[in-house]
């Protein structure tokens, strides 16, 4: 089944690439009216204070892949949230006053005006610019001449050399990242219906994060799954209109 497989993708990378990069075609121009974007993934405290307020359910899980105490534990209040689904996202920015991105606004938040590679330029990875699957993640697909310092999630803003041109931070590596948009076929176009919020159907996934192959961290990569599912390394951030 596909969302068995998205499922596997998200926590093994497996068959990734052909589920981040075959729906990531044909290659196409689109304008985007000014907008925001959250610097960082949100955090557990930040989720926190909506649980607090009423306004959002908790996690589904309390751990990470090797904390057991880590949303509700405050040695792990700058850590991105995971264990939400698209709806907890989606809830979560309302509350906040602000929206999920559009995935075409992540994108640009990702590539820039250059459309580069990956958000700190057509460099290569390193562990300096990005949380990936290196020589502390225990999978034989690991690429051990790598260290990025964390064997599970990082802080936010950890690696400053991976921010994109303005300055946003982690849309490489450490969480993949719920996204406003449904799944439908390239070219992106806001007005046939993915943006709606009312309409029924896979959403997005971008970004990559603590689990992915090093061939996997490119900025175009893009996956979906059903909107009530609820991960280990699956978070979000918010954005909002100038």
């Amino acid at each position: 089944k596909k969302e068995t497989a998205v499922a596997d993708c998200l926590r093994y990378e497996r068959a990734c690439d052909a589920i981040n990069f075959a729906g990531a075609e044909p290659e196409h121009n689109i304008t985007l009216t000014s907008f925001w974007i959250d610097r960082t993934e949100v955090t557990n405290r930040q989720y926190r204070l909506c649980v607090a307020a009423g306004a959002c359910r908790p996690p589904l899980q309390n751990n990470s892949w090797s904390h057991p105490d880590y949303f509700n534990n405050s040695e792990f209040d700058h850590f991105p949230v995971i264990y939400v689904s698209w709806f907890d996202a989606r809830d979560y920015c309302t509350w906040a006053g602000r929206r999920l991105p559009g995935e075409a606004e992540w994108e640009k938040a990702a590539r820039g005006a250059d459309g580069r590679l990956y958000p700190w330029g057509n460099g290569t990875v390193s562990g300096l610019r990005a949380n990936f699957a290196d020589k502390n993640f225990p999978y034989k697909y690991a690429y051990d001449r790598e260290d990025d310092g964390y064997k599970d999630i990082a802080p936010v803003g950890s690696y400053p050399a991976g921010a994109s041109p303005y300055g946003v931070m982690d849309l490489a590596g450490n969480v993949h990242e719920w996204v406003s948009s449904l799944f439908k076929p390239y070219p992106y176009i806001a007005g046939d219906g993915r943006e709606d919020a009312n309409q029924t159907g896979e959403r997005v996934v971008r970004g990559n994060a603590l689990d992915s192959d090093i061939t996997l961290l490119r900025s175009a990569g893009r996956s979906s799954l059903p909107p009530d599912k609820r991960y280990d390394y699956l978070g979000f951030r918010c954005a909002g209109d100038n």
